[in-house]
């Protein structure tokens, strides 16, 4: 992966902000820990999803669900 775009996906996930709208009101602005931001690059948690399912199925952890591999989550 070019370092440039390895940069800007940093800066664009290490500074992030959210407000939760409920209806007509909104929270305080807060400073967002982890997860997937909405409206982001869907390719990229796909990309990095896979690779741990991978990983996973690689050393036996999770299960077969008809043709989908499962692994539990907490």
């Amino acid at each position: 992966m070019p370092g440039i775009l390895v940069k800007v996906l940093h800066s664009w996930y290490s500074c992030c902000s959210v407000v939760v709208r409920w209806g007509f009101n909104f929270s305080n602005a807060f400073e967002l820990q982890c997860g997937v931001r909405q409206g982001g690059v869907p390719v990229m948690c796909a990309v990095y999803t896979d690779g741990i399912v991978d990983k996973l199925e690689d050393v036996g952890l999770g299960m077969f669900l008809l043709v989908v591999y499962c692994m539990q989550t907490t």
